[in-house]
């Protein structure tokens, strides 16, 4: 049921679909070669499982599924994998990996999405390791090892708390909820047309205010190897379309995050002026 809505915009336009969630990355960085490219994906791989929080819920999932393989040689009748919801998961799990490792360059959120199904395969494990297990240590102890987990998860969240609340590096700073609400209400409060465009798309949002019909995505500064015709029908902006839709619609504000994107300087540059900044995001309102 969770996938109808995916299943539904694939039939939609299967072309625009494998476009947006697989050329689009495939091509949107020079070419590099294999071996650069494997270790590239090594290293990302690699901090993402050092981060505390998900080192917790990797050492969980392992254990279980070691248990769970237990649990299933003793079974008399084997389940194949689609008629079982736990191995269905497990698969689901490689699968999402898999296709992860496609783009270029990944990133490590890319692969958190394959964590819940990976936590439903290992719940029979989880059932055993708990219950059944013969080993009295964890039988006697498996209150205290959950406490000790949590503690240890909630740890891991921390460096998130003083990132975005305290930011107590100066690069933090424009990421703090501080100075994102603290720009949002400014841009409230100046927008007259309640219009603006920023590369940041939670920036409209959160100002309750609209961003520019056409520039839906700020990627138009990649390098894609596409022809005009190809661009528009992708919904990628062309500079002419930049100008164009800006000079058409009048946003407002103008919002970059350190400096703006090549094609949009020309048009800045004739029609606003930069007006103030919060951290390393810049605003630049109408003449």
């Amino acid at each position: 049921m969770v996938s109808l809505p995916t299943l539904y915009l694939l039939m939609l336009s299967p072309d625009h679909f494998f476009f947006d969630n697989i050329g689009f990355h495939l091509m949107r960085n020079d070419w590099v070669g294999l071996s650069e490219s494997i270790l590239s994906r090594i290293f990302t791989i690699g901090k993402l499982i050092i981060t505390p929080q998900i080192v917790v819920i990797l050492l969980v999932i392992i254990s279980c599924l070691l248990y769970k393989k237990k649990i299933d040689s003793k079974r008399i009748i084997k389940l194949k994998w689609y008629q079982s919801p736990t191995k269905l998961a497990g698969w689901m799990a490689v699968i999402i990996t898999f296709i992860y490792l496609l783009p270029k360059p990944i990133l490590q959120q890319y692969f958190l999405q394959a964590i819940p199904f990976a936590l439903i395969a290992s719940t029979k494990g989880l059932e055993y390791f708990f219950s059944e297990s013969k080993i009295s240590f964890w039988k006697l102890s498996r209150d205290s090892i959950t406490k000790i987990l949590a503690v240890v998860y909630i740890i891991g969240i921390i460096p998130y708390i003083i990132i975005f609340i305290f930011s107590v590096r100066e690069q933090d700073g424009s990421n703090s909820l501080y100075n994102v609400h603290q720009m949002c209400s400014y841009i409230k409060e100046e927008s007259t047309n309640k219009l603006i465009l920023s590369e940041w798309p939670a920036v409209p949002l959160l100002a309750e205010v609209s961003n520019l019909d056409g520039l839906e995505f700020l990627g138009f500064e990649f390098p894609l190897p596409l022809t005009n015709e190809e661009s528009r029908k992708y919904h990628l902006a062309l500079n002419i379309d930049i100008r164009d839709n800006i000079i058409d619609q009048k946003p407002d504000f103008i919002v970059v995050k350190y400096e703006p994107a090549i094609p949009l300087r020309p048009v800045i540059k004739e029609l606003y002026y930069p007006d103030t900044s919060f951290g390393s995001f810049n605003l630049y309102r109408k003449k």
